[in-house]
C-alpha cells in the first residue's frame, strides 16, 4: 500500500511557495505513526491556466520519395496548461509516420495519427479527440522512383 500526504492549496495564489509537511498532512492505518518526513517541505511553483489554439504538424520520418503535399484534420486543437507553457507553444507534432511506402505506385497515405501533448501539463479540451487525420500525396515522384 502506498503511503499518501495531503496538502490543502485552497488559498494557495500563483508563485512559488514552500509547503511544510507535518504528521497532520499523511493519512495512516490505525497502529502506525509519523516518525520523521523527508524531505520535510515541498517547493510548488504554481500557475494560472490558460488556452490556446495551436498548429498541428505531422512528424514525418523517413525521406519522402520526392515531392509531397501534407494535409492535416483538424489543423488546429485548443488546448489548456500552465501561462508559461502556453506562451511559448508554437504547435503540437503527431507521432512518427513513416513514409517508406509512399511510392509512384502507392501515391497517398491517409492516417490516424496521435497528437503528442508535451509537455504532460498540456490538456486537450473537450470533446477534442487526441487523433488527427493526416493526408500524405506524392505530387512528383523522385527520378529514381520514376518508371
Amino acid at each position: 500500500d502506498q503511503v499518501v500526504a495531503s496538502v490543502d492549496l485552497t488559498d494557495v495564489r500563483p508563485g512559488r511557495h514552500i509547503i511544510h509537511l507535518s504528521a497532520e498532512n499523511v493519512a495512516l492505518p490505525p497502529g502506525l505513526v509519523v516518525d520523521r518526513l523527508t524531505p520535510p517541505s515541498l517547493e510548488l511553483t504554481i500557475e494560472r491556466r490558460a488556452e490556446k489554439s495551436v498548429r498541428v504538424e505531422p512528424k514525418l520520418i523517413s525521406k519522402p520519395p520526392g515531392e509531397i503535399r501534407v494535409a492535416v484534420e483538424p489543423t488546429t486543437v485548443l488546448v489548456s496548461g500552465p501561462e508559461s507553457v502556453l506562451g511559448s507553444l508554437g504547435l503540437l507534432s503527431t507521432e512518427p509516420i513513416d513514409l517508406q511506402d509512399l511510392n509512384a505506385a502507392n501515391p497517398r497515405k491517409v492516417v490516424q495519427a496521435a497528437i503528442v501533448l508535451s509537455p504532460p501539463s498540456l490538456r486537450l479540451l473537450s470533446p477534442q479527440t487526441r487523433q488527427v487525420r493526416v493526408i500524405i500525396e506524392l505530387t512528383k515522384p523522385s527520378d529514381a522512383d520514376s518508371p
